[in-house]
């Protein structure tokens, strides 16, 4: 099966922006195999054109709509139809470092630089 390639961070902020604060923390606790029912089933929304249309779900909505299902064991809409466009909380600010620094996605100057205020070391 085809799979989308996303992070927990990308993932964690498509659900804030959704208006899903609790399922954005939680995200980055699902176990290895849970989050990659996530990533499959939004690929699965992402990929399903309805007939007639010229396009698909946007990859935001997908992922945040796939995570909300794997998170409660079943289907819901979001909390918020449009996303917001104010900075990620420092929450989640932090989390998304530390995921860069832990798969070495980002040298810790880089780390710095691309999330400002945020340690550097573990």
């Amino acid at each position: 099966m085809a799979r989308l390639h996303a992070r927990r961070s990308s993932i964690a902020n498509d659900l804030w922006e959704y208006g899903e604060e609790a399922a954005s923390q939680a995200v980055f606790r699902l176990s290895i195999d849970d989050y990659e029912r996530v990533l499959d089933r939004a690929y699965e929304l992402y990929s399903d054109i309805p007939d007639g249309a010229t396009r698909g779900m946007m990859l935001a909505k997908a992922c945040a709509l796939a995570a909300v299902e794997v998170l409660e064991s079943g289907p819901r809409p979001l909390a918020r139809k449009r996303r917001r466009v104010l900075p990620m909380p420092p929450e989640l600010l932090q989390n998304a470092a530390a995921e860069d620094r832990h798969y070495g996605a980002l040298k810790p100057d880089a780390v710095e630089r691309r999330w400002p205020g945020i340690p550097t070391e573990s």
